[in-house]
C-alpha cells in the first residue's frame, strides 16, 4: 500500500546537541512539541523556496518585456531616422 502525501512519517534525524536545545527553546516560547516546531520550519523554508522561484519567473518575465519594449524603441528611432 503506498503512502498518500498527508500521511505521518517517522524520520529519524541526527543533529548538534545545540541545535536540539535551540529547537527546544523555541518550541517552549511557541508553545509547540519539538517535533511541530521542526515541521514548522521545515514547511516555512519550502515556502520561502518557492516565493523565490516565483520571484525569479515574473523577473523573467519582467526583463523580457523590458528587453521588447528597448527593442520597438529602437525600431521607432531607427524609423524616424529615416525619414
Amino acid at each position: 500500500m503506498s503512502r498518500k502525501p498527508m500521511d505521518p512519517v517517522k524520520l529519524n534525524l541526527r543533529f548538534t546537541e545545540a541545535l536540539r536545545a535551540r529547537l527546544e527553546k523555541q518550541a517552549e516560547r511557541n508553545n509547540r512539541s519539538m517535533n511541530e516546531e521542526i515541521v514548522r520550519r521545515l514547511e516555512e523554508s519550502f515556502g520561502k523556496d518557492d516565493l523565490m522561484d516565483a520571484l525569479e519567473k515574473l523577473s523573467d518575465r519582467v526583463t523580457v518585456k523590458i528587453n521588447d519594449v528597448i527593442v520597438k524603441q529602437g525600431r521607432a528611432r531607427d524609423k524616424g531616422d529615416q525619414s
